[in-house]
C-alpha cells in the first residue's frame, strides 16, 4: 500500500519443484502433486545433457497436467543459441507459458534471436542485477517476460524501476 498499489488476490506458480534429479516419474508425479496443492502453474527445470530427455520430459509432464494448468520451464542459462534454436521449437507443441533464462544470462543479441525465432515467450531476470542490464534486453527485444528478483537488484526502488521499464516496453513482469 505504501507504494500505491494493492491486490487482495495475486497469481501464483509453484517454482519449488521439477528438478533435473528426478526420474521422469518422480517429476510427473511432483508435478501432479503440485496441480493437486492448487496450483494453476507449475514450472519444471530442463537442461539434461541430451536435450532429447528434456522433450521427453516436458511431454510427460505435459501429458499428466494437462492443457488447463500453465507450464513453463527454466533452462538455468545451460544452453548456447544453437542449441536452444534447435531443441526450443520442439518444445512448442507442448504450449508452454515461457522458457526462461536459455541461454548464458548476458547474451543479449542471443536472447533476441531466440525471441523472434520462437513462438514461446523467452524469461529472463533473475541473473540480472541493474535496471540498465534489463533495458539492454527490453530495447533489443531480448526479454518477453520480466523476472526481476528484488533480492538481487539493488533494492525495491531499482526494482521499481524495472518494472517502470518493462510496462513501457508492454513486458509482463512475473516474479
Amino acid at each position: 500500500q505504501v507504494l500505491g498499489a494493492r491486490r487482495d488476490r495475486v497469481k501464483a506458480y509453484n517454482t519449488d519443484g521439477g528438478w533435473l534429479t528426478m526420474t521422469t516419474e518422480e517429476l510427473v508425479e511432483d508435478m501432479k502433486r503440485l496441480v493437486a496443492r492448487g496450483f494453476d502453474r507449475v514450472k519444471m527445470k530442463i537442461g539434461l545433457p541430451d536435450p532429447r530427455q528434456d522433450v521427453a520430459r516436458v511431454k510427460a509432464v505435459r501429458k499428466a497436467i494437462g492443457t488447463k494448468v500453465g507450464l513453463a520451464v527454466d533452462v538455468n542459462t545451460c544452453w548456447d543459441l544453437k542449441t536452444a534454436l534447435r531443441w526450443g521449437p520442439k518444445l512448442e507443441e507442448f504450449r508452454l507459458d515461457w522458457l526462461e533464462e536459455p541461454l548464458a544470462p548476458f547474451d543479449v543479441r542471443g536472447h533476441a534471436k531466440l525471441a523472434k525465432a520462437l513462438e514461446v515467450p523467452i524469461a529472463v531476470g533473475e541473473t540480472l542485477y541493474t535496471a540498465e542490464m534489463f533495458r539492454e534486453f527490453l530495447e533489443a527485444g531480448a526479454v518477453e517476460i520480466v523476472q526481476a528478483d528484488v533480492t538481487k537488484l539493488s533494492g525495491i526502488e531499482e526494482w521499481l524501476e524495472v518494472s517502470a521499464l518493462a510496462k513501457r516496453f508492454g513486458v509482463p513482469v512475473i516474479p
